[in-house]
């Protein structure tokens, strides 16, 4: 189910989470900024739809442990930082909340966004509560790394060029995964989304149907040389 976060009515399958922006602009964003992001960190356009992964992200390959007591869950997402003009982010690092006691908090390793693997999960249910990457902030208006609301965290801004872009999963949007010892679990799509004519705000979108779940199995496969089946639930 496709779920997004927004103020007015939606199908009954979809939901959509809007962060809103400020009513006052801020300083103009320099546009070499937006074309030097778009090349250090490309994203496939399509990501929720596609299952070539770009040549690149085999540097981040997770090597895969097979545990009969534990499980895996397998993330495709997309990540866009709204500096006055989209910019992509990746690669990723995303983050599960386990529900329950006994359930633990479990962030991925660094990973392109198109494929985001947790290896070895133990067995329960967990909510996808953030997701980050690297982002150039040379010259980025202050409006963008003094966030006005806690939709998204920028950490480590005085470190240098570069900081931490975190968007918080709305709970809202219930992205939950189930996760069983011994199997896959495909959770679904987690993308960001500028909103037009606004020079902050996004939105956060989930998309957790069965047809885009086989998108992501067969993702996997490719990304992996797997043959396991990812036919859809009849």
């Amino acid at each position: 189910m496709l779920t997004r976060h927004r103020a007015f009515n939606l199908p009954s399958n979809t939901r959509e989470t809007s962060i809103p922006s400020s009513t006052f602009w801020a300083k103009a964003l320099t546009l070499w900024i937006g074309f030097s992001s778009t090349f250090l960190f490309p994203t496939l356009a399509s990501a929720g739809t596609e299952t070539a992964i770009p040549d690149w992200c085999s540097n981040y390959r997770l090597a895969l442990t097979d545990d009969a007591n534990s499980g895996r869950v397998v993330l495709q997402t997309s990540l866009i930082a709204n500096i006055r003009l989209p910019v992509p982010v990746n690669p990723v690092k995303a983050t599960l909340y386990g529900i329950g006691d006994k359930s633990p908090t479990i962030t991925s390793k660094l990973q392109c966004a198109n494929l985001v693997i947790f290896d070895q999960v133990p067995p329960g249910e967990y909510r996808v509560q953030s997701i980050e990457g690297s982002v150039n902030i040379a010259g980025a208006p202050a409006r963008f790394l003094n966030p006005m609301n806690n939709a998204y965290q920028i950490i480590g801004a005085g470190a240098g060029s570069t900081a931490i872009y975190r968007v918080t999963v709305p709970r809202n949007l219930d992205a939950t995964v189930k996760v069983t010892a011994g199997e896959t679990s495909y959770a679904g799509y987690l993308s960001t989304d500028a909103k037009p004519n606004s020079p902050w705000g996004f939105t956060v979108n989930w998309d957790h149907q069965p047809t885009t779940q086989a998108t992501i199995c067969q993702a996997f496969n490719q990304a992996y040389t797997l043959t396991g089946s990812c036919k859809l639930p009849e």
